[in-house]
């Protein structure tokens, strides 16, 4: 099935302690910008989604189906080049890790015999 037109779907996670607005103009300013981007419909951004590790937000915008795969991988490039000039930092899995230190021999590097 082929169609003259085909939508790019972005999204990304940003850091919980990103600017959020900014990250949205950027997006949509990055997606206007070019001019393979279609004006109608109008390229959106939406928060998709808040995890532990980061807000979701999605892209969206129409190009024309031959430059489709391009537009793409350069939108991806354009984006993440604003990002980090506007300290926009990606999301990432994380974890804490606690180490209880109540039973752990600093000199010896392991836990004493029966102190569990």
């Amino acid at each position: 099935h082929y169609t003259l037109n085909r939508r790019i779907k972005i999204n990304l996670g940003i850091h919980h302690n990103s600017d959020l607005n900014k990250a949205k103009q950027i997006l949509e300013r990055v997606m206007i910008e070019d001019p393979r981007t279609l004006s109608s419909p109008r390229p959106v951004v939406y928060v998709l989604d808040m995890t532990p590790d980061g807000v979701t937000v999605g892209a969206r915008c129409w190009v024309p189906n031959l430059k489709w795969w391009v537009t793409k991988c350069e939108l991806f490039e354009k984006i993440k080049f604003h990002f980090d000039r506007e300290d926009i930092c990606i999301a990432h899995h994380q974890a804490d890790i606690y180490l209880h230190t109540d039973h752990f021999d600093p000199q010896i590097g392991e836990i004493e015999e029966g102190k569990l």
